[in-house]
């Protein structure tokens, strides 16, 4: 009678523990189909902001080549006329570049609505972090990439020691089921 209880024991465990690593294989299926759509879309994405991008540069260079206006002031010195001219293209490449970015937001959030907001806002705040991190960084004197990788490092040694106490709790708590199991045969 006792083998049989040990015998079902030691089965029950071992479907718990196939299906545990079953669900584990699934979960990672699922994990990694998900990544792939979601690299599949980021590049799918890009191509399209590719496009965009190149059409808005190449309209931009055609503007440029236009004959624009000149200043009505007489340069003194050739030094004087090139400063000129580069403040004049800036200042004809800074409107364009801002009128191309408010047609591209709108075409982009027309294509993907809240998915490009989500993404945008998830940018200007990633953007505003990175922004600040380097700004702490410069004031404490350090290199942020090198405080990261430590920070990381931490993390990591800390979730590994988590895992392996709870592993062994996990083990003790096993241990104990068996061996109580064992007692009442």
């Amino acid at each position: 009678m006792s083998d049989s209880i040990k015998d079902r024991i030691t089965t029950d465990f071992g479907k718990v523990k196939t299906q545990g690593g079953t669900r584990a294989t699934r979960i990672g299926e699922i994990v990694r189909e998900a990544a792939s759509q979601a690299i599949t879309e980021l590049k799918a994405g890009s191509g399209e902001i590719g496009t965009i991008a190149k059409d808005t540069f190449s309209s931009i260079s055609n503007n440029l080549n236009e004959p624009g206006q000149e200043s009505t002031e007489e340069p003194t010195s050739r030094g004087s006329k090139t400063v000129n001219l580069f403040t004049t293209l800036k200042n004809r490449l800074v409107v364009e570049l801002k009128s191309r970015l408010i047609t591209l937001d709108a075409t982009l959030t027309s294509r993907y609505g809240d998915r490009y907001q989500a993404v945008k806002q998830r940018v200007e705040k990633l953007a505003d972090q990175y922004n600040n991190a380097i700004a702490n960084a410069e004031a404490q004197g350090s290199d942020p990439l090198q405080q990261k990788q430590t920070e990381f490092e931490t993390k990591v040694g800390e979730a590994g020691t988590s895992v392996a106490r709870k592993e062994l709790q996990i083990r003790q708590q096993l241990k104990d089921l068996l061996q109580t199991a064992a007692a009442k045969l």
